[in-house]
């Protein structure tokens, strides 16, 4: 069977009790007869029949204990963390490993990691190290003087840096394993690096609320948790394998893309990057066929081909040969998607017999009807235009 559930205790034992029913504080030690104390609790004579000499227990001692007893029940049932007491660090000879205590701002907790540790966390002792913290704390009026954080400062899981720095200057961080990220509010063309009094650190760039640095210290050395978009300069020579600048949703800015002036000014061009028309702010590479047939249209430059602009205007041309006199089929090369303007003939072939006289008829979109008029074989050019 489990514990009982224990009863809410909403105030300490005889809170209201007047000065002279209650024994507040309980001493350490006393020497008054029948008197209780921490270190004898209630004297022998109190336990002795009255008949036999002995003094009944006052009745404001034990209203005393219960109110001290109640009280530190009281405070942990209401969340209330203990904070560092030097008479309690002394009396225990120090904390031991593992202790929790509250900061004095209500704002955070110490974990403690060094044995009999008596020493104030609140203040820099060694040994106590944050455990949580909320909140942001601010560290201004930089400008190029070097700046140790306070025990405080360094518990907030969130610094913020500002002012117009002169010089570069260094924050010393706690050599502790712990993680913070950095804001660095601070104007003028100088560095400010987060390190340890004895290890190495790390850069935080310029870039305010919108481009914090996250760093974290292994015990001796600040390390970056990440390396931020701002790390990417804005203004630098051609470096091959390099990223781009780019923002902090991922678009890439430049004014031109490199090209190297020692380099041929007509190269092959292989294909071409091209905004696509559903307007999402994307550059896609086209082939160059597919990105010159958009342009120019597409077109075949053989003795039977075709031109077919942007627009959808299309035109055809070919070559017949030896045809008698007479109707002939001719087929266009691609069949017109939609309806044919025009058939132009042109015979070719000159002599005796040959005449002007062809003409051409029932025009469709896949052909046309070659009538020749002479009385010989001919040869003719055609061109036909449609859409």
């Amino acid at each position: 069977m489990g514990a009982p559930t224990p009863p809410i205790i909403q105030t300490a034992f005889a809170s209201d009790a007047g000065s002279s029913y209650i024994t507040n504080p309980i001493p350490l030690s006393t020497s008054a007869a029948g008197a209780a104390s921490y270190d004898s609790g209630f004297p022998p004579a109190t336990m002795e029949a009255i008949s036999s000499g002995g003094t009944p227990p006052f009745g404001q001692d034990m209203n005393g204990i219960l109110f001290a007893i109640t009280s530190h029940i009281v405070a942990l049932e209401s969340g209330q963390p203990y904070t560092y007491n030097s008479t309690i660090a002394g009396a225990i000879s120090g904390y031991a490993v593992g202790t929790v205590l509250g900061t004095t701002d209500g704002t955070g907790l110490w974990i403690n990691t060094s044995a009999g540790n008596t020493t104030n966390p609140d203040t820099g002792g060694a040994g106590w190290q944050s455990l949580a913290a909320v909140g942001i704390v601010s560290v201004g009026g930089l400008t190029n003087a070097n700046i140790t954080l306070t025990a405080a400062q360094a518990a907030k899981p969130i610094i913020k840096f500002s002012g117009t720095l002169t010089g570069n200057l260094q924050v010393f961080f706690p050599a502790l394993q712990q993680e913070w990220l950095i804001i660095n509010a601070t104007a003028g063309s100088y560095t400010l690096t987060a390190t340890t009094a004895s290890g190495t650190g790390v850069a935080i760039l310029q870039g305010g609320a919108a481009e914090p640095t996250g760093i974290y210290c292994d015990g001796t050395n600040i390390y970056a948790s990440f390396t931020p978009s701002a790390a990417i300069p804005s203004a630098v020579g051609p470096v091959a394998n390099t990223l781009a600048l780019r923002d902090n949703v991922g678009r890439i800015f430049a004014t031109y893309f490199y090209h190297n002036s020692s380099a041929t000014e007509n190269p092959a061009i292989g294909s071409i990057a091209v905004m696509n028309n559903s307007a999402d702010g994307y550059v896609r590479w086209a082939s160059l066929a597919y990105a010159a047939s958009k342009i120019f249209g597409t077109y075949t430059q053989v003795s039977n081909g075709f031109y077919a602009m942007p627009n959808g205007f299309i035109i055809q041309y070919g070559v017949v040969t030896s045809l008698s006199p007479g109707a002939h089929s001719v087929s266009f090369n691609e069949t017109f998607p939609n309806a044919v303007f025009q058939v132009q003939i042109t015979p070719t072939t000159t002599g005796s017999g040959a005449q002007a006289q062809s003409v051409a008829s029932a025009q469709s979109t896949t052909g046309f009807t070659l009538n020749a008029g002479a009385t010989v074989s001919q040869s003719f050019n055609w061109l036909a235009i449609g859409y």
